[in-house]
C-alpha cells in the first residue's frame, strides 16, 4: 500500500442528520474510492462493555466526552505520517466495541466526520480544511429515525425522545459553536454536486 508523505485531511462537522456521511460518501465516489478514506468519528465511541446495559442506554453520546478523542488525535497522526492504523469497530446495538479492529491505510485524501469533527484543537489542528453543515431540526430528526432505525435496532420513540432531550441541547452546547472555525459552510439539504463543487472551489480558488 503506498504511503503518502502527507495527506489532505478534510474535516465535516455538524449535527445529527445534517449529512455528513452523505457527504463523505459523496466524495469519496467522485475523488475515487482508492484515493479517498473516509473516517466516522462513531467508530471511536467509549467501549461501554464494563457496564450493565440499563447504564450504558443512558449514557449521553451526544457528547464529546463518549469519544476517545485521544485515540482519534493519534491515529491521526499516524495516518498523516504514512503509516496504517487499528480502527476500532464499534457495536451500537450493544455500545461496546467489537474484539475485532479494521486496520486502514493512508491515502491522498483522508476525511474526517462526525459531530465533534471540528471540536477538539489537537484534532482541528491537523485538518487541511473544516467543514461544517448545517440542517434544520426537523430534517435531522427524520434523518436520524431513519438510521437508528434501520441500522441500530431503535424505535421511533426512543430516537425522537433522545433527539429531543439530548440531541438538541448538545448540538446548540458543544458543535454549533465549532461553526466558526470552519473554511467552509455547507446547507444539509443542498444538491450533494452544489456541495461538493463549493469544496474543490475552495481547493482551487484560482480555477
Amino acid at each position: 500500500m503506498k504511503a503518502f508523505s502527507r495527506s489532505y485531511l478534510i474535516g465535516i462537522a455538524g449535527g445529527s442528520g445534517s449529512g455528513k456521511s452523505f457527504l463523505s460518501g459523496f466524495i469519496r465516489k467522485h475523488l475515487g474510492s482508492e484515493n479517498v478514506l473516509v473516517m466516522a468519528l462513531d467508530s471511536y465511541y467509549r467501549d461501554l462493555s464494563d457496564y450493565e446495559m440499563s447504564v450504558r442506554e443512558k449514557t449521553n453520546f451526544d457528547s464529546p466526552d463518549a469519544l476517545e478523542h485521544d485515540l482519534i488525535a493519534r491515529q491521526l497522526e499516524a495516518l498523516l505520517k504514512g503509516q496504517s492504523v487499528q480502527k476500532p469497530v464499534y457495536d451500537f446495538t450493544s455500545h461496546t466495541r467489537k474484539k475485532e479492529t479494521e486496520e486502514i491505510f493512508p491515502k491522498q485524501w483522508i476525511i474526517l466526520e462526525g459531530l465533534f469533527s471540528l471540536y477538539w484543537k489537537e484534532i482541528r489542528d491537523v485538518l487541511s480544511m473544516k467543514i461544517f453543515i448545517e440542517t434544520d431540526t426537523q430534517t435531522g430528526l427524520e434523518r436520524r429515525i431513519k438510521r437508528d432505525t434501520r441500522e441500530r435496532g431503535r424505535t421511533v420513540e426512543s430516537v425522537t425522545e433522545q433527539y429531543r432531550q439530548s440531541v438538541i441541547p448538545m448540538y446548540e452546547k458543544y458543535i454549533l459553536p465549532t461553526k466558526v472555525y470552519a473554511d467552509i459552510v455547507i446547507s444539509g439539504t443542498a444538491a450533494p454536486e452544489r456541495s461538493f463543487q463549493t469544496i474543490i472551489n475552495e481547493l482551487n480558488p484560482k480555477g
